[in-house]
């Protein structure tokens, strides 16, 4: 059986929290920049239940690492 390895850290630019407040009928955008800063490949996903409010490209894949 192969050996379960945890996912090493990720870093987010902003690194502050960010807050998304209402009214939600004025668009925004938001660019968040997400790092891996392990050695190895991470695969990510995002999801959402209101593809209205919150949309993100692209939605899933893999950070390589460094």
């Amino acid at each position: 059986m192969a050996q379960s390895v945890p996912p090493g850290d990720i870093a987010t630019q902003p690194n502050a929290k960010i807050v998304f407040n209402a009214p939600y009928d004025d668009k925004h955008t938001y660019h968040i920049k997400v790092i891996n800063s392990s050695a190895r490949r991470i695969g990510y996903g995002i999801k959402t239940t209101n593809m209205k409010r919150l949309g993100v490209d692209p939605p899933c894949g893999v950070l390589d690492p460094k």
